[in-house]
C-alpha cells in the first residue's frame, strides 16, 4: 500500500478521501512512516496531503503521532510549506508530548508566530497552541500577550479581532491572577 498511497496525494484530494486514507494508515505503522517520509522530501503537493493525512490520523488515533513526536518535531522545524506547518501543528496538538518536546514545540510555535512570512493559518494553530501553553507556564503569558500585540496590526480585520480577543483573555486571566495573589496575602 505505501507505493500505492503515493497515487492519492495530488491536487484535489477532498476529505472523505482522506478520512478512508487516514483510517487505513491509522493501522499500518509503515504507511505512517512513508507519509513521513514523503513529507521530509518536501515537494508541495505531496508534502502538504501527507501532512493532513496524518493530522486526521492523530485526531482519530494519536498512536503513531505519540510514537514518532520527534520526527515530526524536526519535521516541523524545518518545514517551509504553509500547508505542512499547519497540518504538523494540528498533528502535534492532538497528543501528549513529552517535557523536552513540549518546549521544542512552544519554542516552533513562538517562532511561527513572529515569523512575518508565515502563513495567517499557520498563526493561528500558533496562538491557540501558545495559549493552551501559557496556561500551563504561567510564565508564557506577557510574552506571548506582547508578541500578538506586535502581530495584531499586521493581517486581515479577521486576524486583528482574533488577536484582541486572545490578549484581552490572556490580560483578564493575569489581572484575576494578581487579584488573587493581592487576596492572599491580606
Amino acid at each position: 500500500m505505501a507505493k500505492d498511497i503515493s497515487v492519492f496525494l495530488v491536487k484535489g484530494l477532498n476529505k472523505t478521501v482522506v478520512l478512508k486514507l487516514a483510517t487505513e494508515v491509522g493501522l499500518d505503522h509503515s504507511l505512517y512512516l512513508h507519509l513521513l517520509k514523503l513529507i521530509e522530501k518536501g515537494e508541495t503537493t505531496p508534502a502538504m496531503k501527507a501532512s493532513w493525512i496524518l493530522s486526521t490520523v492523530s485526531e482519530v488515533n494519536p498512536t503513531f503521532a505519540s510514537k514518532n513526536a520527534t520526527k515530526i518535531i524536526k519535521l516541523l522545524q524545518s518545514a517551509t510549506i504553509g500547508g505542512v506547518q499547519r497540518e504538523l501543528l494540528k498533528t502535534l496538538y492532538e497528543i501528549p508530548l513529552k517535557n523536552d518536546q513540549q518546549g521544542q514545540f512552544i519554542d516552533i510555535s513562538f517562532r511561527l508566530l513572529s515569523e512575518p512570512k508565515s502563513d495567517v493559518g499557520v498563526k493561528y494553530y500558533c496562538a491557540g497552541i501558545l495559549e493552551k501553553a501559557a496556561k500551563q507556564f504561567p510564565e508564557l503569558k506577557n510574552e506571548l500577550i506582547t508578541l500578538l500585540q506586535s502581530q495584531q496590526e499586521l493581517y486581515t480585520p479577521a486576524w486583528q479581532k482574533y488577536t484582541k480577543t486572545r490578549i484581552q483573555r490572556l490580560t483578564a486571566e493575569n489581572t484575576r491572577i494578581i487579584a488573587l495573589r493581592r487576596k492572599k496575602k491580606l
